[in-house]
């Protein structure tokens, strides 16, 4: 079979039509109440309503860290919804976010593993931070689906993109400029709300939130959506197949 980046798209908006209710209301549970919580914090110090700093910057830490966990349950429980999605199958809070839960903790493993491994790769000129963004670029879902260790998982993302690393790099060009519109979409309805103050500076707040919850979703999907395409064209795997592993 071939590889069609455009399955990949048309695959991530339909599946995230079918089941906005429960994607989004996760996203917005799992990545806008942690960042909610920091940024009225945030809000209460600067407008004067508590004047205790420390407690500002100890929220904000804690925000953070909680933040990175439940960003990565979330991960876990879009690629379990998406897969259920493919097969048409039951998708609820509980049997997505379960799943996101039990994964957790190796996720964020592999993601710090990756992270400083681009960093380094992106401190050294750059492209190679780039090639190791693509070539791990589907060790997420690979991770949840199959079960394999963290190492593992890195080497079936660079064997599964192999061949299809430029199309892989248009679809993240493409990604960005989506993140990028909705960055600017939302900042022209903040705009209205600069001139009140510290309220204006909430509201803008509140706008970037929706954002994040919106792009979470979508990258979660998108990425899950990948994984799979890659997996049809390079060894015919078919959606029941990779549910077969939910089993």
């Amino acid at each position: 079979m071939s590889f069609q980046m455009s399955e990949v798209v048309n695959r991530t908006f339909n599946t995230v039509g079918k089941n906005a209710a429960t994607f989004f209301g996760m996203s917005a549970l799992l990545v806008g109440v942690p960042a909610l919580i920091v940024g009225l914090v945030t809000y209460f110090s600067v407008s004067g309503t508590t004047d205790s700093y420390m407690l500002m910057t100890a929220v904000t830490a804690i925000g953070s860290i909680v933040g990175l966990v439940t960003g990565y349950i979330l991960q876990g429980a879009l690629t379990e919804g998406s897969i259920r999605s493919f097969d048409n199958r039951e998708i609820t809070f509980g049997n997505t976010i379960s799943k996101g839960l039990s994964v957790a903790l190796p996720l964020i493993g592999m993601g710090l593993l990756v992270g400083l491994g681009v960093m380094i790769g992106f401190l050294a000129l750059i492209i190679p931070g780039i090639f190791l963004l693509l070539i791990w670029s589907v060790a997420v879902p690979t991770k949840v689906v199959e079960g394999i260790g963290i190492m593992d998982a890195l080497q079936r993302s660079r064997e599964l993109t192999k061949g299809h690393r430029w199309a892989i790099f248009g679809l993240y060009v493409a990604f960005v400029l989506l993140a990028l519109g909705f960055g600017f979409l939302f900042g022209l309805l903040a705009t209205p709300f600069m001139a009140m103050g510290s309220f204006g500076l909430m509201i803008g707040s509140l706008l970037e939130i929706v954002a994040s919850v919106i792009t979470a979703v979508i990258s979660g999907v998108g990425v899950t959506s990948l994984y799979f395409e890659l997996r049809k064209a390079k060894e015919g795997i078919g959606s029941e197949a990779l549910a077969d592993v939910f089993n």
